[in-house]
């Protein structure tokens, strides 16, 4: 089986908007939310990024059949960048995850609280 994209934002949109178009074509359109559309849109590595405040700010992406990653036991991969803006906090932060609460989740990635390491649960 070819492997496809699922969902890809590039972050690409710019400043005055509060959505992160998919360019992987399945219409999975993220909101910014306690964002600000004209201060967090940023330069990034590669084209655009989106800044956050650390604190409340998050993307959501709605539930879609096509976002049913790992769906009887199949294969899937997860990419993204990240430059952390802050030492550790001593709290654990969400870089991403799939589910509202832990009996949803498929997958999740989270910093630990004593340092910038990657958690990840599957």
């Amino acid at each position: 089986m070819t492997p496809k994209m699922i969902c890809s934002q590039r972050f690409e949109d710019g400043t005055g908007s509060l959505t992160a178009v998919d360019s992987g074509g399945n219409g999975n359109v993220g909101t910014l939310n306690n964002m600000v559309a004209t201060s967090s849109w940023v330069s990034g590595k590669i084209d655009g990024a989106i800044t956050f405040d650390g604190i409340n700010d998050f993307i959501e992406v709605p539930n879609a059949p096509s976002l049913e990653v790992g769906k009887s036991g199949a294969d899937f991969g997860v990419a993204f960048w990240f430059r952390p803006m802050q030492a550790f906090t001593g709290t654990w932060r969400s870089i991403i995850h799939k589910g509202s609460t832990d009996n949803e989740r498929t997958f999740a990635i989270w910093l630990q609280p004593a340092a910038n390491l990657l958690h990840y649960r599957i």
